[in-house]
């Protein structure tokens, strides 16, 4: 449906930052937070906060319209953007990627260390989502498509 919402992965960083900029993930944040926006819109909120020049927010809003994170619409002389995904939406295309990316390259490591996490008691629940996940794949596999 939508192309990758993701270009590169940083593990140490922490939210949004992880696969975005500082920057990007300040503007995202705004755009879920109002829902439709114009650069004006974003660069006021982020001016109140910090030194930033008015041309570098729209730099960033047409990047992320570029990555397919954000659409635009032109309505006179303002364009308007506004985010392809909710915030979860985008969460969960992100985990998705990033899974779907781990699976491909790093299979057996990626489940040796989920089951890791699951030997000490608070990560307990990590191994009973797998086993339930797995449990409900199996079920399905054996219906066949179309069956519920």
């Amino acid at each position: 449906m939508y192309g990758k919402m993701i270009r590169s992965f940083k593990p140490h960083e922490s939210g949004l930052e992880k696969v975005l900029g500082k920057l990007e993930a300040n503007v995202m944040e705004i755009v879920w937070a109002s829902g439709e926006v114009t650069v004006r819109d974003v660069f006021e909120k982020l001016h109140k906060e910090r030194n930033i020049a008015y041309t570098t927010v729209m730099t960033t809003m047409k990047n992320l319209a570029k990555k397919g994170i954000l659409e635009v619409e032109r309505t006179g002389n303002a364009y308007r953007y506004r985010s392809v995904l909710s915030r979860q939406e985008f969460m969960q295309r992100v985990a998705g990627e990033v899974i779907s990316g781990l699976l491909d390259d790093f299979a057996q490591p990626m489940f040796h260390h989920l089951l890791d996490l699951g030997k000490t008691k608070a990560n307990k629940e990590v191994i009973n989502l797998l086993e339930e996940l797995v449990s409900e794949a199996e079920r399905k596999q054996k219906k066949g498509p179309g069956e519920r």
